[in-house]
């Protein structure tokens, strides 16, 4: 994980640097959406889709006029619900960056892949209207790719869908060799502004 952790850490600072250094054209946003997130893996056979969200910030970068580099900072609900009980669920609450190289279309739809880095802020099992912190069962940090596609006006007005899927074990469990990952499709809403 500090490797993956080191490697992100050099790709963001590599797409600053090649923002600023080539003088591109910047784009400023706000995005915010809904998670469909479910989690996959050794204890996912009565998992369900979990409804939760996402909203952040964004930055844009043009490379020319087709490539960009985007970089956001996101608070991104995951995690799952059982298929049997219905209020029974887990939210893992995490500040997420995803990276993406982005390829833009003259008729305003756009595509992009990159990888994402999560760091865990909370995570809650919630069962009969009660709630029950579990932070400490989850792993910190979690890793993954994330690609997606999207729409956006001359005006800066977009819609979006995306899915992400996690490379790295999220549980932490004590005496456990149980391997889950999160799994995310997302749709949502942005606006960003140009800078020139």
């Amino acid at each position: 994980m500090k490797k993956m952790f080191k490697l992100f850490t050099t790709a963001v600072v590599f797409m600053l640097f090649t923002m600023f250094s080539a003088q591109a054209q910047y784009r400023f946003g706000v995005l915010a959406g809904a998670n469909f997130a479910d989690v996959v893996g050794d204890e996912s056979s009565d998992n369900a889709i979990k409804t939760s969200f996402h909203a952040g910030i964004g930055i844009e970068g043009s490379l020319n006029e087709r490539y960009s580099l985007t970089l956001a900072a996101l608070y991104s609900v995951k995690g799952t619900k059982s298929e049997e009980i219905s209020d029974l669920c887990v939210d893992i609450n995490y500040v997420e960056f995803p990276l993406a190289i982005k390829y833009q279309l003259e008729n305003g739809f756009g595509f992009w892949v990159g990888p994402y880095f999560g760091i865990l802020t909370s995570a809650n099992f919630k069962f009969d209207n009660e709630s029950e912190e579990v932070t400490e069962q989850f792993n910190d940090l979690d890793a993954g790719v994330k690609l997606g596609l999207g729409y956006r006006l001359k005006n800066g007005l977009g819609i979006h869908v995306d899915y992400s899927r996690g490379l790295t074990n999220i549980d932490h469990f004590d005496n456990s060799d149980l391997e889950n990952q999160n799994s995310v499709f997302g749709a949502g809403l942005s606006y960003y502004i140009s800078t020139k």
